[in-house]
């Protein structure tokens, strides 16, 4: 059964039927509304942050395994980094001293690419551009690296079979049987001129 509210009209002495006007009428429906989006909004912020749809979970979910892998890939990128330090060292100090040969100019081994940031699109990307961005540019400085290190091993592979060609051609026998001679030689040089030790 419908409410109906009365008033006492002190005019006409009696009782008449509440009926509101056109414009309260508006501001109670506006008041109403209001009410209920605010509540609603209040509820869906709420059930939002804390109970995630199952999509959420399953993004959470490959978040953390995502997380997982860029830590085992960043340790293994830290083992080649040092890896390839540890051979450049050694092809420095042992292998250009042994041929004589002067190593690579650390300024070309330590420098940047250079140029324009060719991964500055990922930068649209707020939690994780920049991890990724930073990471494909070591990669890119590591690649580098590798192709440096390749170049001085190719040359010095070269530098050794030309050094293994002279060695070959110089005698390591005595061309003669040391009994055929009437005295002792003990040590003879190869074929060749020889040089006084005055001119020398």
């Amino acid at each position: 059964m419908k409410r109906v509210k009365y008033v006492y009209n002190e005019h006409t002495l009696q009782y008449e039927e509440f009926r509101l006007t056109p414009k309260e009428r508006l501001k109670k429906s506006i008041n109403y509304i209001s009410a209920v989006v605010f509540t609603s909004v209040l509820l869906f912020v709420l059930a939002y942050q804390y109970f995630p749809t199952p999509k959420e979970k399953l993004l959470e979910r490959q978040h953390e395994q995502l997380q997982f892998h860029i830590a085992n890939l960043t340790e293994d990128y830290d083992q080649l980094a040092a890896s390839l330090e540890a051979l450049h060292k050694k092809d420095a100090e042992v292998h250009r001293m042994i041929f004589g040969i002067k190593p690579v100019d650390e300024n070309i081994w330590n420098g940047g690419i250079g140029g324009h940031n060719k991964y500055a699109y990922l930068e649209n990307f707020k939690e994780t551009g920049k991890m990724i961005s930073s990471s494909l540019v070591k990669v890119d400085n590591l690649k580098r690296k590798f192709e440096l290190q390749k170049k001085s091993l190719d040359s010095l592979y070269t530098i050794a079979l030309t050094k293994e060609k002279r060695l070959a051609s110089i005698p390591s026998i005595k061309p003669v049987k040391e009994s055929a001679l009437r005295q002792e030689v003990k040590f003879l040089s190869g074929f060749g001129m020889r040089i006084t030790r005055y001119i020398k």
